[in-house]
């Protein structure tokens, strides 16, 4: 199921209880989120009310003992494909996470990065009054929302430059990252 399975972080392809096992629907794929606004909204909606409940997951005994491993030189580097930033949390620092993160947001202008609980913070000035129900939690905190409730929420544009704001993961359909986050 995944390392982070214990954390309560549901995986994508796991037999039986992954979300592509259990469900028809699908993760986010690259090219749609590029196609337009509305698509970014929807995948934005959805993670705005999955987001308090995926980012309070607590690391667990495994990813305790990778960074244990890493203090004590037994481990040198980490590479991950979880997006769930278990591994940070945990205390793991020498780390390639190849599908990216998702506490970080990046402009896909001008390249610039926030935390994401940074943007959930605006994503709630711009909305105090939009409400959602959830209908299920995907594996990278999105939650499923019917359409009507989607239509009527606002998403930010980059404060820098007014681009398009993405979760800094490789979606489907996308090609993981030549550039370390760490690095720019």
């Amino acid at each position: 199921a995944g390392i982070s399975a214990e954390s309560g972080v549901p995986g994508y392809r796991s037999e039986g209880v992954g979300l592509c096992a259990r469900s028809d629907r699908r993760p986010g794929q690259h090219a749609e989120f590029l196609r337009g606004a509305a698509a970014r909204q929807k995948y934005w909606a959805r993670n705005f009310v999955g987001w308090p409940r995926f980012s309070s997951h607590q690391p667990n005994a495994a990813h305790q003992a990778l960074s244990s491993w890493e203090e004590q030189e037994k481990l040198h580097w980490l590479v991950t494909q979880n997006v769930d930033g278990l591994h940070s949390k945990a205390g793991s620092r020498r780390m390639t996470e190849l599908h990216g993160c998702t506490h970080r947001v990046v402009c896909l202008g001008c390249e610039a990065w926030v935390p994401r609980q940074h943007l959930q913070e605006h994503f709630e000035a711009l909305n105090p009054t939009w409400a959602a129900e959830a209908q299920g939690v995907a594996p990278d905190g999105d939650v499923f929302l019917p359409e009507d409730q989607v239509r009527h929420f606002r998403v930010p544009p980059c404060s820098k430059c007014g681009g398009v704001l993405k979760p800094d993961v490789t979606f489907f359909g996308d090609n993981v990252s030549k550039e370390d986050p760490a690095t720019r």
